[in-house]
């Protein structure tokens, strides 16, 4: 009895799922991984210059892989498969954020470890965030997950109140923490907390406030101290005011 193979086609069902499973594969390799909020535009840009390539290349490689010369099949073939790959990431990004993030172990409203828009349906419903947040604290604890902006480099363990540093969370990862012990451990001048991912808002420009980079922050910082002691404000300050 003869085994009869037929050629794979990038509109069969299992190039599909290889694809499917491309964007899982994605997601957990790559994205999953550091900061990628200031990497938006090049990946939309990519993904767009990648499907534009498949168009224009497909028509000219034979079948069963190619479409011989029909951009209309190239373009149907890429957009699908596109849209499989995006949809494989998102599935992994949500299945990971609800069951199996490093913050999972932090209380919190199901739906805040998804996205975004819960926090945000939160603060259109009345403009009294706070008032919300509260309310969740009342529910929660002290330690509330919000999913909401952050990508931290330090997360609390909520039972030992200890620090625990060099723990990358990306995601929906902010906690919201209504306990007046945190302020120091988080704000203190040798804490090992970083600052989130809101403060490259501004970006590319960037005021010394702003720089999350320690070390970069300290050295601009002990420009500005020279202005503000003592001695500077008495040689330049003090001069400025007297003429104004």
């Amino acid at each position: 009895m003869a085994l009869i193979m037929t050629p794979l086609t990038l509109t069969a069902p299992l190039a599909q799922a290889a694809t499917f499973v491309g964007g899982v594969v994605s997601h957990l390799a790559i994205f999953r991984h550091g900061e990628w909020h200031l990497a938006t535009n090049k990946i939309i840009l990519t993904f767009v210059a990648s499907q534009a390539a498949a168009i224009m290349l497909l028509p000219h490689v034979e079948t069963p892989i190619g479409t011989d010369g029909s951009h209309s099949a190239a373009a149907d073939i890429s957009l699908t498969l596109g849209a499989i790959w995006t949809m494989g990431v998102f599935a992994s990004m949500l299945i990971y954020r609800g069951f199996f993030h490093r913050l999972g172990r932090f209380p919190g409203p199901f739906f805040a470890r998804l996205s975004n828009w819960y926090v945000t349906s939160l603060r259109v419903k009345k403009l009294h965030l706070y008032e919300e947040v509260q309310q969740l604290h009342s529910k929660y604890g002290d330690i509330v997950r919000l999913g909401t902006w952050g990508s931290s480099k330090s997360c609390f363990r909520a039972s030992e109140w200890r620090l625990l540093t060099n723990i990358s969370v990306p995601g929906p990862s902010e906690l919201s923490i209504n306990n007046s012990e945190m302020f120091a451990a988080i704000s203190a001048a040798n804490s090992p907390c970083t600052k989130s991912d809101w403060y490259d808002l501004m970006q590319p420009m960037v005021s010394m406030q702003n720089i999350r980079n320690i070390p970069e922050h300290s050295a601009r910082r002990r420009i500005w101290d020279r202005g503000f002691n003592a001695k500077g404000r008495y040689g330049h300050l003090y001069p400025v005011l007297l003429v104004y």
